[in-house]
């Protein structure tokens, strides 16, 4: 009976199907028969050529070393060493936020020109003012769409703030710092007759600090700030007293670690009272 040997390109075919895996050894063993000549048929590669695409090279973003430094706004504050661990971060590749501006008091408050000044009011503040014993007045800021509850809880942290300095009203409050002496809001109600303008409200804050100002003549503000830092530096440069911006008590209360900051940013203002007070004895 005559056998057909079937293709040996169709053979791979077929064991391939059946899971069998096709093994022709590189080189002769020993003692193995002798492979037959396989004839395989030539197939034309109709594929078309690809030409390689250049890849551009990849390139790691650099790395800068950031280190807990304190920042203040007082430049003679003592420097507080936060840790020589360093952390890396990619350098980002647009300009961060600056949350407490660096520009113009007016331009931090929003006022950006006489034409924004004049349309339609997108400052609001909420702030309390207390006068202390040794020369210094009190000013910080709420946030107007903040709770009862949590107001009640920053004015608490600012009679502990002032008791840990030191510092007394003028008036007995006793324990009772639920009130925390005068309170000046923005917009004011619109009874009054006044116009709801950023300007108006610049306008405003700044006659509430001179009547303070001239009828109490106190030589230190310190300043828990918000929206309104900006504007509050310009009119205290303007009035000539010292003032000593800080960060404001809601955000305090959110980011514990302020404290300390806040804490440092005090200490060349107590210095100046500490001095103060001893000539006075």
């Amino acid at each position: 009976m005559s056998r057909q040997l079937i293709n040996e390109v169709d053979r791979q075919a077929y064991l391939e199907a059946l899971g069998v895996q096709v093994y022709f050894p590189r080189q002769a063993l020993a003692g193995a028969k002798a492979s037959p000549e396989y004839d395989f048929p030539e197939v034309e590669d109709t594929r078309p050529a690809v030409e390689p695409v250049a890849r551009p090279a990849l390139h790691e973003a650099p790395v800068e070393v950031l280190r807990s430094a304190p920042v203040s706004k007082n430049p003679d504050r003592p420097v507080i060493d936060l840790g020589s661990a360093a952390k890396t971060r990619a350098k980002p590749a647009v300009e961060l936020p600056v949350f407490r501006s660096a520009k113009k008091p007016a331009e931090a408050a929003g006022i950006a020109g006489e034409d924004a000044a004049e349309g339609a009011a997108t400052l609001r503040f909420d702030l309390g003012y207390l006068a202390l014993t040794d020369g210094m007045a009190v000013l910080y800021e709420l946030p107007p769409a903040a709770s009862a509850e949590d107001k009640a809880r920053a004015r608490e942290l600012l009679g502990a703030i002032l008791r840990a300095c030191d510092l007394h009203p003028r008036e007995d409050l006793g324990s009772a710092y639920g009130a925390m002496g005068e309170g000046f809001s923005w917009p004011m109600p619109n009874d009054l007759g006044l116009p709801n303008t950023e300007k108006a409200g610049a306008a405003a804050l700044s006659g509430f600090l001179r009547r303070r100002y001239d009828s109490e003549r106190f030589d230190e503000l310190l300043v828990f700030g918000g929206v309104v830092e900006g504007l509050v530096a310009e009119i205290g440069e303007k009035l000539g007293y010292k003032q000593t911006l800080v960060a404001s008590l809601s955000a305090m209360l959110s980011l514990a670690s302020l404290k300390r900051e806040v804490w440092a940013d005090l200490q060349p203002m107590l210095a100046r009272i500490a001095k103060t007070r001893s000539k006075k004895s």
